[in-house]
Order: C-alpha cells, then structure tokens, then sequence
C-alpha cells in the first residue's frame, strides 16, 4: 500500500516502509494538492498561481512542468504496481489514485464525521478515537503557502471540534482519565481552550483530585496572562466551588 502522509509534515510510506521522495518542495506540495482533487481535472494556471505567483509567467511555467516531469518519474518508478497515475495535458494536470492508496487527510476527515446534535455513539466514539491518533500535528507543517494555511486551519478547527465533543461525551459519560486525556490533548494544540480548560479542572475535582484541578487553574490564568488575558468569570467560580470542596469527592489524589 502507499501511504501519503500529510498531518505533522509530508511523508509517504511504501509497504509499510518510510519512503523520502527526492523530487522537491513543489512537487511534493504538487502532489498533495492534486490529491485533494484525487481524480479531477486541475488548470496549470490556477496551480502556477498557488506555487509560484511571486515568480513571472515563463519561470513559473517552466517551475511548474519541472515538478510534474519530477513527479511523474517518482511515480513511475515507485507507485506504478498501486493503480497512480498522474495525466499532464497542454494546460491541465490531474493524479489519479486507486484503492491500494491511502491519504490520512481524507481518512481523518471520515472519521471526523460527527452529528454534533446527536448522541455520540460508541462506534462514532472509537471512530473519533481513531481520527485523534491519525491527527500527529498540523497539515504540511513548516509550508506557509496561502492554500495549505487555509487548508490546516479547517484541519484543526475541526480536530479540536470533535475532540472536544469527545471529551464532554466521556465526561457525561464519567470516563474522566479518558477525558482528561483528551483535554490534554486539546491543550497542546491549543493552550487558550478555556471551555476545555474549566472541564479539566471539573474532571479533577469530580475524581477527588483536588490539587490537580487547582493545578489546572494556575495553568489556565498564567496561560492566558502571557496573551494579556484573564479567565472568564465561569473558571473563576468554579475554582472557589472546588477550594470550599463544594465539587467532587473527598479523595486527595495526585
């Protein structure tokens, strides 16, 4: 199977082997872009004006059929037993690839899939589970063309999202570890989260850790002070609740 891996930076996998392509920046970028329209028909222009729109016409066209001519020999050598292919025309270019292929974008965005009004079911749940291991960090990290910030933004919108679905989901539920797991998560990718900020310290004072949810606060309000910023007023209540042992059990846990 090839496996083109873009969440946390670009790699591909061959038969379960890490593969580097020796094509170049553009190329690879090249072929990410393609495959985000896996079987459509892409204008040279329009993808000249993505790659190389600080270059003039003639430099960019030539950037451009340099990287498919790159890209179309990688693939030749390496994919051709995994049904890709990749079709150049005068003014279009287009990849298409079989089922033996596997894209993490779109396979976190099939397990992403989630009915926010409804109950999250334990199907979607483990779905859900499986969608936060598949997201290793951001799409493309380090590129910084307009395409792929637009694209990682909706990425990680969407994976703090459901995540944090999740995470309340397993609170209601009174699965707290597995919550605090994901809040922790959350977190690193996005220190600001108040809402998820609050649930971690109701999930530690819930399961008798007193210490830990007053640990929580300290981090949430130094957090916020570096970005100039106060928690809002519900963090704030909460604390006092758990400081008077007014949430949670009596256990002391670290």
């Amino acid at each position: 199977m090839f496996q083109l891996l873009t969440l946390g930076g670009f790699r591909t996998r061959i038969d379960e082997r890490l593969v580097c392509p020796t094509i170049g920046k553009a190329s690879q970028k090249l072929l990410v872009y393609l495959l985000l329209h896996n079987g459509q028909v892409v204008s040279k222009a329009k993808i000249v004006d993505l790659f190389f729109s600080t270059a003039d016409f003639e430099k960019a066209a030539l950037a451009l059929n340099t990287a498919i001519w790159r890209l179309k020999k990688w693939n030749n050598t390496h994919l051709r037993h995994f049904d890709s292919k990749i079709i150049s025309m005068r003014g279009e270019v287009a990849v298409e690839v079989g089922d033996t292929s596997f894209f993490d974008h779109d396979e976190f965005q099939r397990l992403s899939a989630c009915d926010a009004d409804g109950e999250i079911s334990p199907s979607q749940s483990a779905r859900l589970l499986e969608a936060k291991k598949l997201y290793r960090g951001n799409f493309l990290e380090g590129e910084k063309d307009l395409w792929v910030l637009g694209e990682r933004d909706r990425l990680r919108r969407r994976y703090l999202y459901v995540m944090e679905l999740l995470m309340e989901h397993f609170l209601r539920q009174g699965r707290y570890e597995a919550a605090l797991d994901l809040g922790r998560s959350i977190l690193q990718a996005d220190p600001l989260r108040e809402k998820v900020h609050r649930n971690m310290m109701l999930l530690y004072a819930l399961d008798g850790q007193r210490a830990a949810a007053l640990s929580q606060f300290d981090e949430c309000r130094d957090t916020m002070a570096k970005w100039g910023l106060a928690p809002m007023r519900e963090i704030f209540e909460l604390i006092e609740e758990v400081r008077k042992g007014a949430v949670g059990g009596p256990g002391q846990h670290a």
